[in-house]
Formats: C-alpha cells, structure tokens, sequence
C-alpha cells in the first residue's frame, strides 16, 4: 500500500505548501510525509536523508508493520 512507501519533500516554500510536517497529524486527504528539506540541499544530506528512509521502510517491513 501507498503507506508503505516513505515520503520525502522537496521545497522552497515551505510555508505556502498544504502538506503537514512529520510528526504532526496527516490531513486525511494528503499522503503522510516522513521528511521535508528545503531547498537548497547539499547532496550528501540528501542522500542521507533518502538513505534513512529507506532503511526505516525495510526495518517496518521485516517488522511487519
């Protein structure tokens, strides 16, 4: 399912977007975000970040959940 497949944003506006931070409550109509960055990002970082998320996912689904 589309629950199981980590979200990371992008933006420059972080402000003016309607999706909500990690960690808030999920708007039932959006996608729940595990991470928003603001652009301008560092490549390592990103690659970090999208590194964390992935590893996340595999432990939720050897977990099971």
């Amino acid at each position: 399912t589309l629950s199981q497949v980590p979200v990371l944003i992008i933006t420059g506006i972080r402000e003016q977007i309607a999706f909500l931070f990690p960690g808030q409550p999920v708007h039932p109509h959006f996608v729940p975000v595990d991470e928003l960055v603001e652009k301008p990002i560092e490549p390592e970082l990103l690659l970090e970040k999208v590194s964390a998320l992935l590893q996340a996912a595999a432990a939720r689904k050897a977990r099971g959940s």
